[in-house]
């Protein structure tokens, strides 16, 4: 994700297993001949512990899985149920879509695009393929996606998704790796609404806004 405010303002002026926890490992470590007694080991007690410990280490390993599917199509900014610092930029962008699509192999293709009050002129905001693993991924909008195309030149900008639960994941825009927002983006259970909340940092890595997005789905 990213700001749209920041980034359609600077458009318009021409965006196997993991590790186990330690204390859970001990568990299996403990599981010794010698704790059941030299003369022999009863089965009954062994087996079921065993399968106990096995499972809960599987339960560390599974990770939170976002509900993607309710994320893809076309999306609407409403401004009226938006919350910002500064409400006169609602009518300086026009109006903000999003578009979601499933790109294959774990991919999400973001594209946001800001569209002028009399509708005739679009502008990409900013576009991404990404993956919601943590991980960084790189975001291109404007005259660094024309610069991409034309030199090959990968942006110094990143966006990560870190999944929270089933509807909400928090993201993070880094420049360079140095901190530009951070925020979070949430689905309602009816997948008929989403809300971005953004947090905005000067270089300084102080927050100065916060902007509150909410979309509609088309």
């Amino acid at each position: 994700m990213c700001n749209p405010l920041v980034r359609a303002k600077s458009l318009s002026s021409l965006g196997d297993l993991p590790g186990i926890n330690p204390v859970a490992s001990d568990l299996v470590v403990g599981v010794k001949l010698k704790d059941f007694g030299e003369a022999g080991m009863n089965h009954r007690f062994i087996i079921p512990s065993l399968l106990l410990v096995s499972f809960a280490l599987l339960g560390q390993a599974q990770s939170q899985v976002f509900n993607r599917n309710l994320l893809v199509g076309s999306w609407k900014v409403n401004w009226e149920k938006s919350k910002l610092e500064h409400p006169g930029a609602a009518s300086q962008i026009g109006s903000l879509y999003r578009q979601y699509s499933d790109y294959g192999d774990g991919f999400m293709l973001h594209t946001m695009i800001a569209v002028d009050a009399t509708e005739r002129h679009a502008q990409i905001v900013v576009i991404a393929a990404v993956k919601y693993d943590g991980k960084e991924y790189p975001t291109y909008a404007g005259k660094r996606l024309a610069s991409v195309l034309s030199t090959g030149k990968q942006p110094g900008e990143t966006v990560a998704f870190k999944v929270l639960d089933a509807y909400m994941m928090e993201w993070t825009d880094r420049t360079y790796g140095k901190l530009n927002a951070t925020g979070t983006v949430a689905l309602s259970r009816d997948s008929k609404t989403m809300t971005d909340t953004t947090r905005d940092f000067n270089p300084e890595g102080k927050q100065v806004s916060i902007n509150v997005f909410v979309y509609e789905k088309q």
